[in-house]
């Protein structure tokens, strides 16, 4: 398998944001220093080793281990596209019809069932369930929950099988410290892209907040944020922190099936307007510190939420 170009430029930008943005994690977390090039030889490895078990997209997650300032490890998602080499024999038509669209139905199913809650943290995935359910057969099954372990949507536990992760401290802190890269990237570019129309978006976004916290409607809210750190990300105008971004936020929403924001509606809403009085300005320096001071108090606020959720 290779890599493209496209997918090399996407690992020397997450290195060079992460590099230069990264906080330090606690002491006893500090991992390996790496580079560029280390970088690009993890991607390599990983596609060398993926197992496309005859599906006809021949994707996979990187997860790429790159350091910042003081050597704190950051796992970066990274969507890496892998194409067979030269070797590999092609792939038929009446293949992808068999095999690929109905791994993909399987795949996009029980992934929505996951981030929607409907299978919710800690249930058990079997695939003589999951294939009768969904009237498929277990390979596309099978297929399918392969690669949403990939994207660590589902893992397994030894003697039980798979289930739908339970988060823990250290997912919710490795979660906001990606995001505080990217949320504050984002906002940088965005400061000096965004159009008015999609200022005046935002704005309307973080109004429809303000309205669900008046009616005490949680879900709404939820939804509401996540509309508006996306539309973010969308006025920055670059693709691959788009690309980025995807795997962080399906781990954020299966995170907050066990957390909330009952509580942080106005400190949601007023830390949204700072952000984007920087964009109107189109001051890159203060939207990226105003996104960054945003994604650590939703670190603190969720830290003692899943605290609270957790058995002691």
């Amino acid at each position: 398998m290779s890599l493209s170009v496209a997918d090399y430029v996407l690992l020397l930008e997450v290195h060079l944001v992460v590099a230069r943005d990264s906080p330090s994690r606690s002491p006893g977390q500090a991992g390996q220093s790496t580079s560029v090039a280390y970088c690009l030889e993890r991607a390599a490895k990983s596609c060398n080793s993926v197992q496309a078990a005859a599906s006809p997209m021949y994707v996979t997650r990187l997860v790429c281990a790159v350091s910042g300032n003081g050597g704190g490890v950051l796992l970066c998602i990274c969507r890496i596209s892998c194409m067979h080499a030269d070797t590999t024999p092609p792939v038929t038509e009446s293949h992808v019809r068999r095999d690929g669209s109905a791994m993909n139905y399987a795949y996009e199913n029980i992934k929505a069932a996951i981030l929607e809650g409907r299978y919710a943290p800690g249930t058990r995935l079997t695939e003589d369930d999951l294939a009768k359910n969904l009237k498929v057969s277990r390979t596309p099954v099978r297929e399918a929950l392969h690669l949403l372990e990939s994207e660590m949507l589902v893992e397994t536990v030894p003697r039980v099988g798979l289930i739908v992760p339970i988060a823990t401290m250290v997912d919710l802190e490795e979660i906001f410290e990606v995001r505080w890269v990217v949320d504050g990237h984002a906002a940088r570019l965005a400061a000096k892209w965004i159009t008015k129309g999609e200022l005046l978006a935002l704005g309307s976004t973080n109004e429809r907040i303000a309205e669900a916290a008046a009616a005490a409607d949680e879900a709404a809210i939820g939804r509401a944020n996540l509309v508006f750190h996306r539309q973010i990300l969308e006025a920055a105008h670059n693709r691959r922190l788009l690309r980025i971004n995807r795997g962080v936020a399906d781990m954020l929403s299966l995170v907050m099936q066990q957390t909330t924001l009952k509580g942080a509606e106005h400190r949601v809403f007023t830390e949204h307007r700072r952000i984007l009085a920087a964009l109107q300005a189109g001051d890159p320096d203060a939207a990226e510190a105003a996104a960054k001071k945003h994604v650590e108090a939703g670190l603190e606020f969720h830290r003692r939420h899943l605290a609270e959720a957790q058995p002691h």
